[in-house]
C-alpha cells in the first residue's frame, strides 16, 4: 500500500447537485492510498498461483470426489444385489441408506457442476500462460 498523500476531490463529488458534497464542505482534500504490486510478485508467482488453486484446490478434490462417489455407487449396487440374493428374490423399497446415498449423489454432483469448470478455467489460466 503506498501512500498518495493528499489529493483535492473531484469536482463532480463537491457541487451543489451531488450527493456526497455535504461530506467534502469543510474539506476538499482526501488522504489517498494506492495498492501497488509487491516487490516479490512476478510472472512465475503468479502461474503458481494459478496452478496451485487450479490443481490442489479445485481439479484433484473434484477427481477424488468423483472416484470416491463412483466406488460408494459400486459398493451399493454389489450390496444390493447380495441382499437380493439373500431374500431369495424378493425386492423391497429403497432401503435408509440407498435414499442416503442418493441424496450425497445428488450433492457431489451439484458440487462438480459448479466447481469443475472452474478449476479447468483456472488450469487452463495457468497452462496458457506457461505456453505464451
Amino acid at each position: 500500500i503506498r501512500d498518495n498523500g493528499y489529493l483535492d476531490v473531484p469536482s463532480y463529488c463537491t457541487a451543489n447537485g451531488s450527493t456526497y458534497a455535504h461530506y467534502y464542505r469543510e474539506n476538499s482534500k482526501v488522504h489517498a492510498y494506492n495498492i501497488a504490486q509487491p516487490l516479490w510478485w512476478n510472472c512465475r508467482w503468479e502461474r503458481f498461483n494459478f496452478w496451485a488453486a487450479g490443481l490442489v484446490l479445485k481439479l484433484i478434490p473434484c477427481i477424488m470426489l468423483t472416484i470416491f462417489m463412483t466406488l460408494l455407487v459400486r459398493m451399493l449396487m454389489e450390496a444390493r444385489e447380495r441382499r437380493t440374493r439373500l431374500c431369495g428374490g424378493t425386492a423391497s423399497g429403497k432401503s435408509q441408506a440407498e435414499r442416503t446415498t442418493s441424496m450425497l449423489t445428488a450433492i457431489v454432483a451439484v458440487f462438480l457442476i459448479t466447481e469443475l469448470p472452474q478449476g479447468l478455467l483456472v488450469f487452463a489460466t495457468g497452462v496458457y500462460n506457461l505456453l505464451s
